[in-house]
This record gives C-alpha cells, structure tokens and sequence, in this order.
C-alpha cells in the first residue's frame, strides 16, 4: 500500500497542466520541480507565502496563477524564483498582500503577454514595466496606484489596460503612442477632470469605462476617439451631454446611469438612424 503505482513516473512527465487549491495549502510541494513537461500551473490557497526554487526547473512554464483565498492572507512579496521562470507568458499575482513588483523581476519575464496584479496593495509600477514589449493585457485592478509608468507607452502590443479602482492623481501624457490598445478601464480612479480632458488617446479605442470618477462634464479626448463601441459614463456629476458625441457614430453601447441628466442631445438620435444604441439612463432625473 506504500508503494506508488507504476505508471506514476509516465503520469508526472505527461503532466501539463496542474491545479492545487485548499484554504489549508501553506507550500507548494518542491516535487513541482519533477514535472519537466508542466505549461500551466494555479495555485489558490490562503496561506501561500512563497514557491519553492524547485520551480525553476519547470522549463516550460507558460501560465502561472497564485493567489489567496482568504482577506489578509497571500503573498507578501513576489517569489524570488519567478525571476528563473523566464518562459511564462502569462502571470497572475492577484488577490495577495504585494506592496511592490521588483523592477528586476519585470527585466526577467520580458515574454510576458498579460500580467494580473490585481487587488494587491500596490503603490507604484516600475518603469521597467516598458521593457514587456509582448505585452497585451494588464490588469491592475482595486491597488493604491497613484501614477503609471511614463514607459507604460513602450508595450505597444497593449490591448486591454484595467487601472480600476486605484488612487491615480494622473495619466502619462503620452498613451497616444498605445496604438493598439482597444480598452481602457479607469473607473472609479477618482482621477481629476483636468488631466482626463487633456489626455491624447490612441484612436485604436473601443472601449472605455469612467464610472465613477465624478466627472461634470465629459472627457474631451473620448471625442477624438471615433472608433468607439462602448463608453460607461456612470455615477458621475453629469448635467448634460455635448452635442458632439453624436460624431460616435460607431458607437454600440452607451451608460449614463445615476447622473444628473435631464435629456440627450437631439445629435445622439439623429445618428442612429439604422442602428442600434444600448442606452442606460436609469437614476437620472430626466
């Protein structure tokens, strides 16, 4: 009864994908190392404080997922291993206890296509965040971010950028240079209305969330950004809508929810002739 099966060696190469979850799990075995053929590897447990060396082994490691299940419990910083497992593509950090991403760690994983560090208790993004050129999606979601990067503008593979819920006093001035980014997330940044209307956007922008930024009036660059299918505008200060977001003519889906509007802009109508608009408006007095 002691002894392992015979075919257990054959199952740990063949082994390509593996999830450990257990509020209980306080260590990933260091065995991790065994498994030479291993792509994607979650790791969901409250009490995880860091990866063993072992993982460096794991040579073909794409997908890396480690978070916590329970409030005030994860990860503290980020496993010193990772800096060795220069084959991921994808990692995931979020729901820990991070206060910062070692800029060495960023100069090590520079095949990274999405990286997700939400719900941390991050600060501030080194500058070395630039050098991930491959990079598509960045989720930094419900952190106390108060500025990115200035070569947040280098990844110019970026498609989608989540800065939700973060404590951002201001924008890189240069985000034009995102030409392929299609979804910006930036509600309930709380970011001033000064900054917003000076930002110059990439016009490759489908997507936008501002909810909750109390915002008066709308941000001038959602203007420029003609492609645009969806905006959110909810739980802001708005009064009014400029005539000219009827120049939106691809627009698909448009949210308004608890503002302060009385009516829409007769422009909104005159554009949507042959065309369906998803409007929300409830909560508004008009």
């Amino acid at each position: 009864a002691s002894r392992l099966p015979a075919c257990f060696a054959t199952l740990v190469r063949k082994t390509l994908s593996l999830t450990l979850s257990d509020a209980r799990l306080q260590e990933v075995p260091s065995a991790i190392g065994l498994l030479s053929n291993l792509t994607t590897l979650e790791v969901h447990g409250s009490q995880i404080a860091d990866l063993p060396p072992t993982l460096a082994q794991v040579s073909r490691l794409r997908v890396l997922r480690v978070s916590a299940n329970g409030t005030g419990c994860g990860l503290r910083e980020a496993p010193s291993v990772l800096h060795q497992v220069t084959s991921l593509e994808e990692l995931d950090l979020s729901r820990n206890r991070l206060t910062r991403l070692p800029e060495t760690l960023l100069l090590s994983l520079r095949g990274l296509t999405r990286l997700q560090v939400s719900y941390n208790r991050l600060e501030a993004l080194p500058e070395a965040l630039g050098e991930l050129t491959a990079l598509q999606v960045l989720l930094l979601a419900h952190n106390r971010i108060s500025r990115l990067p200035h070569q947040l503008s280098a990844c110019g593979a970026l498609k989608l950028l989540d800065a939700s819920d973060n404590r951002l006093q201001e924008l890189p001035g240069n985000l034009a240079r995102l030409t392929a980014l299609s979804t910006l997330l930036l509600a309930r940044t709380l970011l001033p209305e000064t900054d917003l209307g000076g930002m110059s956007p990439p016009l490759s922008l489908r997507t936008i969330d501002l909810a909750g930024n109390l915002l008066e009036s709308v941000p001038r660059f959602v203007l420029r950004c003609t492609g645009l299918t969806d905006l959110q505008l909810d739980w802001n200060r708005l009064t009014r809508l400029p005539e000219a977001i009827g120049t939106l003519s691809a627009l698909s889906s448009l949210s308004l929810a608890a503002n302060a509007l009385r009516h829409l802009p007769p422009s909104l109508s005159r554009t949507r002739i042959g065309k369906t608009l998803a409007l929300r408006v409830a909560g508004n007095p008009g």
